[in-house]
């Protein structure tokens, strides 16, 4: 399970860095501190094999006596304590002569440590470190400490009575409390009382411990005190299967950390509202493109007038000039606000948008001028383009109906001229130009006066190609928001199989129950 926790460790932060710059979701400060303490607080895998012995370091302030209770451990003077302890910048390692640690604690800062061996049997599978005093003059050893943590299975916190309630050593506790199994130690407890030890207890209880295992130990007065069931509970911390199930139960409190965590992501992705965004941006929408076609009537309006007057030419008029984009941006501005109100304006979003302004400022004109060209190339409604052709048909068949029949008149008016000594007169001739005068002169008056108005063509056309124009933007619009839409439900499945991972079980390897609970926290 240690394994899988690093590797879906390391893809939350690459998830997170990735959402983090795209705004998917707020990476705080503390996130990236928790995914930071998560990765140095769990141990590498070389670190849990069967064959490690369990690291146990004494860990407290300056004066509680920890490297006095090593030396008393190990039954010789294997640690630097008195007067020169408070400037020591070392760690004493006390380990088996068999124990090989070199190449599982590659990486910890060994440099600085003091190998001290033993021959002693029953601490074959323990190693004991003396770490620095944490409150230490020296920043170096403090550091020092902190590069040691890492690698430490049970921190044995040692105080005193005089120090048990140290601010500094709380912080420390509050800190990596989650990250070891822990043993408490009241030192140079000839000089403590009963109620030190019960108030010490109350802090740990309120620190997160239920039953911690506390020993009072006396380097002066070593006569009765815990020190022999101090050693009697490292050993069996040390069991195979106890070490293992530590190393388990510690990975699978990281794990279920980390999944918090990205449950928290979840929660931030998912409580965006798609249907009620889209509700708020269509009552936007129609007030911002109200807004502009009202202030484009007149530059639309001067457009047709020059196009009806100047036939065969195209004036070059700005239509979506600088105010139009202006207003159109305010549009699509408010557009990104409101998402962004719902925690829903992504960088994806956001690009799409400033794309959509600059992909608006040529398509639009061009829908522009392209709905106005229709509109000349064909003049009015269906009714008035018929009535048009029918009146132009007109022109010419009432006129030469009329000839036809003037024709027909001459034609007999001369058989008849021939047997009556009389000929066609002077008011047939009147009659008869009226006629053929009237039958092309009606026609074409109403054909000219009832013409659709080229101006009024060339507007309407304006018009429905800004309408269809601005309609093409709106469904950009929704494009984007559908996509936005599916990338956050990608992102949420993502973060769905990385809690999955976090969650996956294992089995658990067989543990001393009742003293694993003891010291975690």
């Amino acid at each position: 399970m240690a394994y899988d926790f690093f590797e879906t460790l390391a893809a939350a932060k690459s998830w997170a860095a990735q959402a983090a710059e795209r705004r998917d979701v707020r990476v705080s400060a503390e996130h990236s501190a928790l995914l930071e303490e998560l990765g140095q607080g769990a141990r590498p895998p070389e670190l849990t094999e069967a064959a490690r012995p369990l690291l146990a370091a004494f860990i407290g302030g300056a004066g509680v006596g920890k490297s006095s209770l090593l030396n008393r451990l190990a039954g010789a003077e294997v640690a630097k304590a008195g007067a020169e302890r408070p400037t020591s910048r070392e760690v004493t390692v006390y380990l088996h002569a068999d124990a090989g640690l070199e190449s599982s604690l590659a990486k910890a800062p060994l440099a600085r440590s003091v190998m001290r061996r033993h021959q002693r049997e029953e601490l074959r599978a323990l190693v004991c470190l003396d770490l620095p005093d944490f409150d230490s003059v020296e920043p170096a050893n403090r550091q020092l400490v902190f590069d040691w943590l890492p690698f430490v299975d049970v921190l044995i916190y040692v105080v005193s009575p005089e120090r048990y309630r140290d601010a500094q050593s709380w912080r420390i506790l509050r800190a990596e409390g989650w990250k070891h199994a822990w043993l408490f130690v009241m030192n140079q407890w000839d000089r403590g009382v009963p109620e030190q030890l019960a108030d010490f207890e109350r802090q740990l209880a309120l620190a997160g411990f239920q039953q911690p295992l506390i020993f009072c130990c006396s380097c002066l007065e070593p006569e009765g005190d815990d020190f022999n069931r101090l050693l009697e509970y490292l050993p069996r911390l040390a069991e195979h299967n106890n070490a293992a199930a530590l190393a388990w139960l510690q990975a699978r409190e990281r794990a279920r950390r980390l999944r918090e965590l990205l449950d928290d992501w979840r929660g931030q992705l998912r409580q965006g509202d798609f249907t009620a965004l889209r509700a708020e941006i269509e009552s936007a929408w129609q007030q911002q493109i109200a807004r502009l076609e009202q202030g484009m009537a007149w530059p639309l309006s001067q457009l047709a007038r020059a196009w009806a007057g100047q036939p065969g030419q195209i004036p070059q008029i700005e239509t979506w000039d600088a105010w139009a984009r202006d207003c159109f941006a305010d549009a699509v501005d408010e557009i990104y606000a409101l998402a962004q109100g719902r925690n829903l304006a992504g960088a994806e979003l956001r690009a799409g948008l400033a794309e959509l302004k600059t992909q608006a400022a040529l398509a639009v004109p061009k829908q522009i001028e392209f709905g106005g060209r229709q509109g000349l190339l064909h003049p009015g409604n269906a009714g008035q383009r018929l009535l048009a052709r029918a009146l132009a048909a007109c022109e010419a068949l009432l006129p030469l109906a009329a000839m036809a029949a003037v024709a027909y008149a001459v034609y007999g008016g001369f058989w008849s001229g021939l047997q009556n000594q009389a000929f066609l007169g002077v008011d047939f001739a009147v009659h008869a130009g009226l006629l053929i005068g009237l039958s092309w002169l009606l026609p074409y008056f109403l054909h000219k006066k009832l013409q659709p108005s080229l101006e009024k063509a060339a507007l309407a056309g304006l018009r429905r190609g800004l309408r269809l124009a601005l309609a093409e933007q709106a469904v950009r619009v929704e494009q984007l928001l559908a996509a936005e839409e599916r990338r956050r439900e990608m992102l949420s499945g993502q973060l769905l199989e990385l809690v999955a991972r976090c969650e996956a079980e294992t089995v658990a390897p067989v543990r001393d129950e009742g003293l694993l609970e003891r010291v975690l926290l």
